[in-house]
């Protein structure tokens, strides 16, 4: 028979509450109806039967919190030394997860900045790959088939891992990064001292296949490491493009508004200029007249004399 615990949130709803209440020895057909929207398409909308028998009843005892229940877990002299290293287990977890989320900002952010092309067989390459990745993963959990799901995207999944490499590339060439034999020195005694193995089999461990992998692991930290630093990090939701393009669009537009005025500034510079040259015209006009004038009223007057 299979042990079942009755508080697992994997159990099926139906299931659990068809168990709740047997007793040692009683026999029982569950029957389970499955969801129009489940995730496995060959039992979503159908009922499926449980045949159950109970052949014993447990309980789980749990132990007192105390130094011995310390001692118990490992190598800890007190509860409290227990408690200060889950803590820092916790806060690790926490610290690599934040950074893991941060880092796929920063390449979505570069992906898309760089529409670049991707040769379709470095696609493919790519997404051999992630299924071998997940295989392996999948033997580790004890799983023996693909969720459906795993299939949904991958090609956009794997063209964005090849585009994000090949700039990644581009961007340590350009920096002039690189993987120097004291780095590789370093990551060898941080994986001897968190395995608990010597230097010497760390470094004999990996050889060329595993070595140019960790070098490019090492790179691409290199990489990231430099993008944080140009990077602004805002906390909270990232905020919308679309904000942005408006204050670009309405900057520009103040700007071009400020141009033409100031052409339009010369115009009127230039219009006071002829206006004065009209009015120092008219005046000379004004002038002349006034000398013919004058020329006249003289003739005259010696012609009354004569």
């Amino acid at each position: 028979g299979r042990q079942v615990e009755l508080n697992d949130d994997n159990l099926l709803p139906s299931l659990k509450e068809g168990l709740l209440g047997m007793s040692p020895g009683e026999e029982k057909t569950i029957t389970v109806d499955f969801d129009e929207d489940h995730p496995n398409e060959e039992i979503r909308g159908k009922s499926a039967e449980f045949a159950a028998k109970a052949g014993a009843l447990h309980e789980r005892l749990l132990p007192e919190l105390d130094d011995e229940f310390a001692k118990d877990c490992g190598e800890y002299e007190t509860l409290l030394e227990l408690r200060l290293k889950i803590r820092e287990g916790l806060e690790a977890s926490a610290k690599q997860r934040v950074e893991a989320e941060v880092k796929e900002q920063l390449i979505d952010s570069l992906v898309k900045a760089n529409e670049i092309p991707v040769p379709p067989s470095m696609i493919q390459q790519q997404q051999q790959m992630m299924m071998y990745e997940m295989a392996q993963f999948m033997q580790m959990a004890g799983q023996q088939s693909m969720s459906p799901d795993f299939f949904q995207g991958l090609d956009e999944r794997a063209a964005r891992r090849v585009r994000a490499g090949l700039l990644l590339g581009a961007l340590a060439r350009n920096e002039s990064l690189e993987v120097t034999e004291a780095d590789l020195d370093a990551k060898f005694q941080e994986i001897a001292d968190a395995t608990g193995k010597h230097i010497a089999k760390v470094r004999a461990e990996h050889q060329d296949k595993e070595r140019e992998a960790l070098e490019s692991q090492l790179l691409e930290d290199k990489v990231m490491a430099l993008l944080m630093d140009r990077a602004k990090v805002h906390e909270g939701e990232p905020p919308a493009p679309a904000a942005e393009t408006s204050e670009v669009a309405e900057t520009d537009q103040k700007a071009a508004s400020k141009k033409p005025a100031k052409k339009t500034t010369a115009k009127k510079a230039a219009a006071k200029k002829t206006t004065a040259k009209k009015a120092a015209a008219k005046k000379a006009t004004t002038k002349k007249a006034a000398s013919k004038k004058a020329a006249a009223k003289t003739s005259k007057s010696k012609a009354s004399e004569d």
